[in-house]
């Protein structure tokens, strides 16, 4: 992963963005074995809200901060194919997995429906190519939050195509993309870290107090107010779960390391595990051991053996394989068109 050119930074930056993706990737396989548990018998249900207020959150900065063509072109048709050319493949994994276990049969559902996790390849996709239309500026990310905010009184199920997570998320994204010529990590300081720790632990301690029974779909991003039985405070609500989604965000990014460890290489095969983690979360739901999410010592095992295997040099390449053929379909078409040009 290499910096924006001229970057006298480029290594500290490149660790530092992999440390970053460790990080979140770490919540995210961890956040989803904790969820089974929690929808299995509420456990852990302060821990796992604390994850998800900004662990997608700030996912979806990372990838506007790496997604840097805005520009109708080659490489602008790369940077949103190549998450679909995955999405493609394990859309139909998945939804094979499902149609063979649940017994739906409809498959207009899983062409419209992204599957679970799937959600993210496509709005990454969908943002990626409309970033020549979005133009960043300074009104584009608060009429992003706006358009957001009364997306809310209109869609009501987003699961369509991730249309509502799509809008939801923009925001994160597009305060990412403007940061992309910005160097992240933080000149660390027990200051800085203490202060970032303080707001994770508010935000836990929100979740303990006056927000303890408050409905967790309002962090996911998909569904509309009055599906949430909030059609009059919807808006305020959403704003207010951006405001603390920034705030976590904010915390990640202090807290992160800049020096590069054995930990580095899972933030580079953050991919891998992204699309495989979900087979082994499925698993746990089809022998109906989904109970034991709730066992924290069994989730941090668990998470670690996947994150673990995902690294593994063969795996992450079968990950990769759709990216690395898309490329090398890129290359050839390059190629050829040049040797047309010169013939």
């Amino acid at each position: 992963m290499s910096s924006p050119p001229g970057s006298s930074t480029s290594t500290t930056r490149s660790a530092y963005i992999d440390n970053l993706k460790a990080i979140l990737i770490t919540l995210v396989v961890f956040g989803h074995i904790v969820e089974i548990g929690f929808k299995a018998d509420g456990a852990n249900s302060e821990i796992y809200r604390l994850i998800y207020t900004f662990h997608m959150p700030a996912f979806v900065f990372v990838s506007g901060y790496l997604s840097s063509k805005d520009r109708f072109g080659t490489s602008w048709a790369l940077s949103f194919l190549t998450p679909i050319s995955v999405y493609i493949p394990f859309q139909f994994l998945y939804s094979s997995l499902d149609i063979t276990f649940s017994g739906r049969s409809d498959l207009i559902y899983y062409l419209v429906r992204p599957y679970w996790l799937m959600w993210y390849l496509l709005s990454l996709a969908i943002w990626r190519a409309f970033l020549p239309f979005l133009r960043v500026t300074n009104i584009s990310i608060p009429l992003s939050i706006g358009v957001a905010i009364l997306a809310g009184f209109v869609v009501q199920d987003g699961g369509e195509l991730s249309i509502g997570r799509t809008i939801f998320f923009l925001p994160f994204f597009l305060v990412g993309y403007r940061l992309r010529n910005t160097d992240l990590a933080p000149q660390l300081s027990v200051w800085r870290v203490c202060a970032a720790l303080a707001v994770l632990l508010l935000i836990l301690l929100m979740f303990f107090g006056p927000a303890h029974e408050a409905n967790v779909r309002w962090l996911f991003g998909r569904e509309g107010y009055f599906r949430l039985k909030e059609p009059e405070w919807g808006g305020a609500y959403r704003l207010a779960v951006y405001l603390v989604a920034a705030a976590g965000v904010w915390s990640i990014l202090q807290v992160t390391p800049s020096r590069a460890g054995w930990w580095t290489e899972i933030g580079r095969q953050s991919l891998s595990a992204y699309v495989w983690h979900g087979f082994f979360i499925r698993a746990l739901i089809l022998t109906g051991v989904s109970a034991w999410g709730a066992n924290l010592p069994f989730a941090v095992v668990a998470t670690c053996i996947i994150l673990g295997v995902s690294a593994l040099p063969w795996v992450a390449s079968l990950a990769n394989a759709p990216i690395f053929l898309l490329q090398h379909l890129f290359s050839a078409t390059s190629s050829s068109a040049r040797s047309g040009e010169h013939g």
